[in-house]
């Protein structure tokens, strides 16, 4: 459980500051409304990715092993 937490904060905070970087090197220092919209569509970007990492990573040892379904006992 530490791990699967681990690597799934590592991977967000890596990805969101990667695309934030990413972002900052395109833009070149540009301001305006273009340059406040890309920011925001990044913004998006990133939270969503990390998002998706964050749940694949979590969830990871029920995707690779499956979980048990039951029928309930009458």
């Amino acid at each position: 459980m530490l791990k699967s937490y681990s690597l799934a904060v590592v991977s967000a905070i890596g990805s969101a500051m990667i695309l934030r970087k990413l972002t900052g090197l395109v833009l070149g220092g540009r301001t305006g409304l273009a340059a406040t919209l890309a920011n925001s569509v990044v913004n998006y970007g990133a939270v969503s990715f990390s998002s998706s990492l964050n749940v694949y990573c979590m969830r990871m040892g029920e995707m690779q092993k499956g979980i048990n379904v039951l029928d309930p006992v009458t």
